[in-house]
């Protein structure tokens, strides 16, 4: 039997036509993005609220608070690039994924059966979720866990006296925008490239064979009772998630998350001042239990066949990156962060002067 929605309506992707770039209203928003979403907003109330909270606690009454100085005007820029980041990401999930695939095979929907022999996109579709090795929910708690344990660690540091209250903020909107940043170009290169999951082909038949079987024959003999999803509406969203596979957001935001992580670990007890021959020792297996966890999540989709080797590796190189920039932009190599305690004298600065021994002057700007 046919399933019911068969019997009144067809579904969009049978029109003649399609919409390219029109984004589907439902994607707003769903529970699919408010993980990554909530955790940039509660990282950026937390910079902009608990940090200033805790300095002010933490001293003596007869010292300045320093809530009153722990805050730079550069500052603004990283929020930016946060709220920034967080859009984009909406944005790169909401659009449509280019039929024309950048890479590897396309994808005809008017022609459906002429991707349902090529062999490099005929992996076995498992079912997202319960199939899966590692699913997308265990890795969106283990980001708001990794962010939530490196902004404790700041936060004990910071009551014992270890790190400033400028540690802190920066540990923390250093995540979150590296999370941001990660997130965007994960989402916006998928629809970009259009590249079909390695699995497609599989979810093709099942979505097609199931709804309707006569039209492909032999293709669907085993498929006709094997839809993608009995949902119509999450069927299609199957259907279309696996012109989404390049790059790897498993890869990008694992390597990324865990990275940066290390980072942190390895400026305070590897590489820092107050390194110790025991803290490395315990740091060195955090950072490899750490990345070892990131190369297992990266494997995981190749295993299950949601990606190809080129997209894990294109996703682990961007997790890899961002990390690192976003952490070195911040911290110098004894663990210290680069902006310095704002006092009198600091801040940021523009001041025009002389240029050299000739005519002419220059600004400079210095924080």
């Amino acid at each position: 039997t046919s399933r019911p929605h068969d019997l009144t309506t067809s579904r969009p992707h049978d029109l003649t036509t399609h919409d390219l770039t029109t984004s589907r209203p439902h994607d707003l928003m769903t529970p699919h993005h408010l993980p990554i979403c909530s955790l940039l907003a509660a990282f950026f109330f937390a910079a902009a609220t608990a940090v200033p909270a805790v300095a002010e606690a933490e001293q003596p009454p007869d010292v300045e608070s320093a809530a009153d100085d722990w805050w730079a005007p550069t500052y603004l820029i990283d929020y930016g690039i946060v709220a920034a980041g967080a859009t984009g990401y909406i944005v790169g999930e909401r659009l449509t994924p280019r039929y024309d695939a950048l890479i590897g095979p396309s994808y005809d929907p008017d022609d459906p059966a002429a991707i349902f022999d090529d062999n490099t996109v005929g992996r076995t579709y498992v079912e997202q979720g319960p199939g899966e090795t590692f699913p997308e929910s265990w890795l969106q708690l283990t980001m708001i866990g990794v962010g939530l344990s490196v902004a404790g660690l700041e936060t004990v540091r910071l009551v014992r006296g270890e790190d400033t209250a400028h540690q802190l903020h920066d540990a923390v909107v250093g995540y979150a925008e590296a999370t941001a940043i990660t997130a965007t170009a994960t989402s916006l290169s998928k629809p970009f490239f259009g590249r079909l999951r390695p699995d497609f082909a599989d979810r093709a038949l099942r979505y097609h064979c199931s709804d309707d079987p006569d039209r492909f024959d032999e293709y669907c003999d085993d498929y006709r009772d094997r839809p993608l999803s009995e949902d119509p509406e999450q069927a299609d969203h199957l259907l279309l998630d696996g012109r989404r596979s390049f790059i790897s957001g498993h890869s990008s935001h694992s390597f990324n998350t865990f990275t940066y992580a290390s980072l942190v670990v390895g400026g305070h007890y590897v590489w820092g001042e107050e390194a110790t021959g025991a803290t490395r020792i315990a740091g060195i297996g955090a950072q490899t239990l750490m990345m070892g966890a990131a190369a297992f999540i990266s494997g995981s989709r190749l295993v299950d066949g949601r990606h190809h080797t080129a997209d894990v590796v294109a996703g682990s190189l961007v997790g890899l990156g961002v990390a690192n920039l976003s952490y070195w932009r911040r911290f110098d190599t004894t663990g210290a962060v680069r902006t310095a305690e704002t006092d009198d004298d600091s801040g940021l600065q523009m001041a025009l002067q002389p240029f050299g021994p000739g005519p002419g002057a220059s600004l400079v700007v210095t924080y």
